[in-house]
């Protein structure tokens, strides 16, 4: 039988999560006119009053390297090479230190070994800090003689970014203090708070918490220091917060929402609304920061609630830019529980929440922070996208994203800008899959390889492994669309690439991500190498894959990884023969099917029909009678019911082209009229897929289908013994073998040169045409040669010569 070549569906991809945005803190500060520290949501800015990021960590390690020689407060930055002087300059300059504190700001920064994407941000946090901690050697009322010469070292020192020093003069006073008298007990609170700031600026968050603690502890119990003592238990909170978000540190932020609980008992909700409300948004925040990192949607679900209680008094008439920041909060924690959930409700709610913010954040008040809630917004129009059949909610994605590169440029933010071409190419890409459109997926693989400008592996080695998973699925999809491997080579290389860095042990969730891909293309090679050891190596990866996305874990991805895994199994079935193989696949895609219902993922369902379809056609034909190949026909009819032209060309046209095969199995099988009706009904599925793959397009699938339709008239002639069906089929099958000719495919030729011979047969042998006998013989004699010279069985070729040399000897 000559039927199109089955299509197997491309296995499913993911794109790398690149986590939720970064919330919103009430603390907001300005300087060189970018938004920074904690009101910075989606990234933090890289390039900070000019400076770019490279340079910075260059300052670093240069301090780091002639910490010693710096050891004066005010000595001369001289050392420093011209290029870096001109730009610490300017940084002294723009935030407004001393020479001192420019050296300790970066010492700090050194220490505490700041990824080189946060050095900016967390410089001007340190910068606000210093300028804070310029006014606590204030003098108090109280304070005694020796206690006021202590405050002034501790300015002097702090001026000097002696931090060492003022820190240990801060202690001594706290000593001197503590030997006093109750009266002085609100001193020495305030002189623990200001050890607290010490510690903040030095991004000594465990420490600052614990100076915030004593000095609420300090204060008396009076009714008068209530308030006070709020506000210091509300800093150790959000140190705490700081501590556990920065750091990975699950028990420090444990202990932030137990202090933000604690705050909101004893904060009046009608006597102080807004301070009732900035605790629920600092208890939302470390909720949300907490569950991102655990599993489930608890803590997220618990800090949506938080973050929709404070905007209950966060009014946009009362506040209007924390009501934004709010919502801001309350749209990255609902983007987060839907990127969790199977549902969409979440996923809208965020949209409309980053709508409202930007309402307020617009992007004449606040560039930057517009530009960030653009970039939240284009995340959750991405992931809503994804799980929807149409292509609008991905496009309004781009359109969100091209919107932040108005104001993230590469000059002004670099690694900021290499982040919204990621998330611009993963747009990209999932349009041009579902459209199967290579211009957008060439504008995805332009997108990544920009990102990967930035994002070296030596600068940032996770996210250049992400951007590297990225730009494996691009290529992967382009690849699909070629008829060579080179793009889909080139998705496999990238994939091994990001395994270097994307580890089991430090990503596993991103691991398997990475694995499911690399299978993918490994399985799309395999269709078009004909390789066995890629259909093997492809098996391996998705089942390693399944190690970490178990169906407790993640059931949606177990799924896709089950529905791939059994894509496999068929086409190692297929190909070795393998009975087992091919039920084990039928069994893997009917427990796929139990978590891609069509309810809740309609174009994954379809994928996993057609391809349970597949697994049964071919088991089908390695077992007697039809019930498998009924089966097969009704997953693929199935699959069409969502696999439609409009949405999914390509796809539509695949499970055409393997519900014609289906039912040309199927035809032979049976008998009389019911043979003519299958052979039909392949026609027009081969006819529909031809509308996509078409003559121009796909040369090469073209000609296999219009074969396959020649030879399906011909058996219905045969059946029916009808010369119509023969003069039908001819001139079908010429075109296919022009076409197989011109392309130089010579076994596709002599399959196409053996049906025109049957053809030709039918017409001469019926109307006693010699020329048209004479034109079979050397059809099939030339065919039978390259099928045999192929290593293939032409039993039916010489079946053929047999019947045409006793149809010359009966003509006159």
């Amino acid at each position: 039988m000559r039927y199109v070549a089955s299509f197997i569906a491309a296995a499913v991809y993911f794109h790398l999560a690149l986590g939720p945005a970064k919330a919103i803190g009430d603390t907001e500060v300005k300087n060189c006119a970018i938004a920074i520290a904690d009101s910075v949501e989606a990234s933090n800015i890289s390039n900070v009053c000019g400076v770019p990021p490279e340079l910075l960590a260059a300052i670093v390690e240069e301090f780091k390297q002639t910490r010693e020689e710096l050891q004066r407060s005010n000595q001369d930055l001289r050392e420093m090479a011209e290029d870096r002087k001109a730009s610490v300059e300017r940084l002294k300059q723009t935030l407004d230190l001393t020479n001192g504190q420019v050296r300790a700001a970066f010492e700090i920064l050194g220490e505490t070994n700041v990824p080189s994407e946060q050095l900016s941000s967390k410089l001007v946090e340190i910068a606000q800090k210093f300028k804070l901690l310029q006014s606590i050697a204030a003098a108090e009322p109280g304070d005694t003689p020796e206690i006021t010469d202590l405050k002034q070292q501790v300015e002097a020192a702090t001026k000097a970014g002696e931090l060492d020093k003022a820190d240990s003069l801060l202690s001594t006073i706290d000593e001197k203090q503590s030997q006093a008298e109750d009266n002085l007990a609100v001193n020495r609170a305030k002189t623990l708070a200001n050890r607290g700031d010490l510690a903040l600026g030095r991004l000594r968050y465990k420490d600052a918490a614990k100076h915030f603690a004593s000095a609420a502890a300090t204060l008396p119990p009076d009714d008068a220091y209530v308030a006070q003592r709020r506000e210091y238990l509300r800093q150790e909170a959000s140190a705490f917060g700081q501590q556990g978000e920065e750091y990975g540190d699950t028990a420090a932020l444990q202990r932030a929402i137990e202090l933000n609980e604690s705050l909101l008992q004893t904060t009046s909700r009608s006597g102080s609304p807004l301070e009732w409300a900035g605790t629920e948004n600092a208890l939302g925040l470390a909720l949300l920061a907490l569950g991102v990192r655990e599993g489930g949607k608890e803590r997220l679900e618990l800090a949506g609630a938080a973050f929709r209680a404070a905007l209950e008094e966060r009014t946009r008439v009362r506040v209007p830019i924390d009501w934004a920041t709010t919502q801001t909060n309350l749209g990255i924690a609902l983007w987060a529980i839907g990127e969790r959930d199977n549902g969409t409700a979440n996923l809208e709610e965020a949209i409309a929440a980053f709508h409202a913010a930007l309402e307020e954040r617009t992007k004449q008040r606040e560039p930057i922070g517009w530009a960030l809630t653009q970039i939240n917004l284009g995340n959750a129009l991405r992931t809503l996208g994804l799980r929807e059949s149409e292509t609008s909610r991905l496009k309004d994605a781009v359109t969100a994203y091209q919107a932040a590169l108005e104001e993230l440029t590469r000059k002004r933010s670099p690694l900021d800008w290499a982040k919204v071409q990621l998330n611009l190419g993963l747009a990209l890409w999932a349009i041009g899959d579902r459209e199967s459109d290579a211009a957008h997926l060439e504008q995805s693989i332009a997108a990544f390889n920009g990102a990967l400008e930035e994002w070296t592996r030596e600068r940032l080695p996770i996210k250049w492994a992400a951007a590297q998973s990225s730009l494996g699925n691009a290529l992967w999809s382009l690849g699909a669309l070629e008829p060579g491997t080179e793009r889909l080579e080139k998705a496999a290389a990238a994939y091994r690439a990001a395994l270097q860095e994307l580890t089991r042990d430090r990503v596993p969730i991103d691991w398997a991500t990475t694995q499911n891909n690399l299978g993918g293309t490994l399985l799309a090679l395999s269709e078009k190498e004909t390789d066995l050891s890629h259909i093997k190596d492809a098996i391996t990866a998705f089942r390693t894959a399944q190690e970490v996305w178990t169906r407790k874990r993640a059931p949606l991805k177990w799924a896709m990884a089950q529905n791939n895994l059994g894509s496999a199994l068929t086409s190692l079935g297929r190909h070795d023969t393998d009975k087992a193989s091919l039920e084990e696949a039928v069994a893997v895609l009917h427990a796929a099917l139990e978590e891609l219902t069509r309810e809740r993922v309609p174009i994954e369902w379809a994928r996993a029909q057609n391809n349970l379809g597949l697994a049964l056609m071919r088991l089908g034909m390695l077992e007697s009678g039809t019930p498998r190949l009924d089966e097969a026909i009704a997953a693929f009819h199935a699959a069409l019911e969502e696999w439609t032209r409009e949405r999914v060309p390509l796809n539509w046209a695949s499970a055409h082209g393997n519900l014609a095969n289906a039912l040309g199995k199927l035809a032979a099988r049976a008998a009389g009229p019911e043979r003519v009706k299958h052979w039909e009904a392949a026609i027009v599925s081969l006819r529909n897929s031809q509308q996509i793959n078409t003559r121009e397009l796909q040369p090469q699938a073209w000609a296999f289908m219009q074969n396959s339709i020649g030879y399906s008239l011909v058996l219905i002639g045969e059946q029916e013994d009808e010369v119509a069906r023969f003069e039908q089929a001819i001139p079908i099958l010429r075109e296919a073998l022009a076409v197989q000719l011109q392309l130089q495919e010579a076994r596709s030729a002599a399959a196409t040169s053996d049906s025109l011979c049957h053809a030709l047969l039918g017409t001469g042998s019926r109307m006693k045409d010699r020329g048209a006998l004479l034109e079979a013989r050397q059809l099939c004699e030339s065919a039978k040669q390259v099928i045999t010279a192929a290593g293939d069985s032409a039993a039916e070729t010489s079946d053929n010569l047999a019947r045409i040399a006793d149809a010359l000897k009966a003509l006159p």
